[in-house]
């Protein structure tokens, strides 16, 4: 099936590229996320994305959340899966239709792999160890046998799992697991298997392999870790995105230098009131409810003369803070914009 943009896969956690082919690419289309779809699963182009082919589905419910490719081998890809739905009152999470999917024909077949895993998993993420692609490790969230804390970040049958033969074989090297609907990344250090980062809440680094794990990769900096690339040339160059921004390291992620030259911002919602110029209200994702006008009637005087608008416009010193909290609704009052 050839879809030019892939319109109803809605999700896309995640796009891999085959590396001697930059026309030949795969994508993890998790789909929607209220009801099935049948457009869920693993979908490849060979054409730089000018046509798309679904090369992978399991059923109308269960769609991909990671893909990676062998970066020895190109023709051999590996898929996680993952059955999820959202209701108005809850979220159904997981299943045996889930779990890492490998293919050794660019995509044409795949196999379940299984010999280690659990039979019941939610979201899982995956990375390959570039020095050596039959060494790959995946954080598998499952339930089987119940979770011991969701926020403790414990599983009793998830956590991290290690094979060092392609995916034949799997062993459970840690019960850690991220809160799997919000989290779910690992990432190998490209020239030593012994260094693995978990992203969570913050961003976990164990230096023997997965075994243990210290919550100190992303210290003094904004919660929420949900993206990060390891320099393949420098292991200390690291890029890190949370609900914060983006941040990078040049020291193996004992320390991070804020990106502040970008403009990002994660609105829950918006309000605004009637004066002139009008307030605007919105809640942001993690970081409070901020209210600003919408223009500045801030006058420079230069020259002493008639003074004009500030020619920077609006700046982050005409904001100011209601109240804390995460994505919080928030209403200017028609009649009065002082009482929020």
């Amino acid at each position: 099936m050839d879809e030019h943009g892939l319109p109803e896969s809605h999700d896309i956690p995640k796009i891999a590229l085959d590396p001697r082919n930059d026309d030949v690419a795969y994508v993890a289309a998790l789909g929607h996320l209220w009801g099935a779809n049948k457009e869920r699963g693993v979908y490849k182009t060979s054409d730089g994305g000018k046509s798309w082919q679904q090369v992978f589905a399991v059923d109308a419910n269960t769609g991909a959340i990671d893909v990676v490719v062998d970066p020895g081998t190109p023709s051999t890809v590996y898929a996680a899966m993952w059955a999820r739905r959202r209701y108005p009152w809850g979220f159904t999470n997981g299943g045996t239709t889930g779990g890492i999917f490998k293919s050794i024909d660019a995509g044409r077949t795949w196999q379940k792999l299984t010999n280690g895993l659990p039979a019941d998993t939610g979201r899982i993420g995956l990375d390959i160890y570039r020095k050596n692609p039959k060494v790959l490790f995946a954080v598998v969230e499952s339930d089987t046998g119940g979770a011991i804390s969701l926020e403790g970040m414990r599983s009793r049958s998830g956590g991290v799992f290690r094979t060092d033969d392609s995916g034949a074989h799997w062993a459970r090297v840690s019960d850690l697991i991220p809160r799997g609907f919000y989290f779910g990344k690992v990432r190998v250090d490209p020239s030593n298997d012994q260094r693995v980062y978990i992203l969570g809440f913050g961003t976990a680094v164990s230096d023997d392999g997965g075994k243990t794990f210290l919550n100190t990769g992303a210290r003094d900096i904004h919660g929420d870790c949900h993206a990060m690339w390891v320099d393949p040339n420098n292991s200390n160059h690291v890029l890190l995105g949370t609900d914060g921004g983006i941040y990078f390291s040049y020291d193996k992620a004992k320390t991070w230098d804020f990106q502040n030259n970008i403009p990002l911002g994660e609105f829950y919602n918006i309000s605004y009131g009637m004066d002139k110029p009008y307030t605007i209200c919105g809640g942001l994702q993690d970081n409070g409810t901020w209210c600003g006008k919408a223009a500045t009637r801030r006058e420079s005087g230069r020259g002493g003369g008639e003074g004009t608008r500030n020619a920077s416009g609006v700046t982050n010193n005409d904001w100011f803070f209601v109240n804390g909290g995460d994505g919080f609704w928030v209403q200017v009052d028609p009649t009065n914009p002082n009482i929020i």
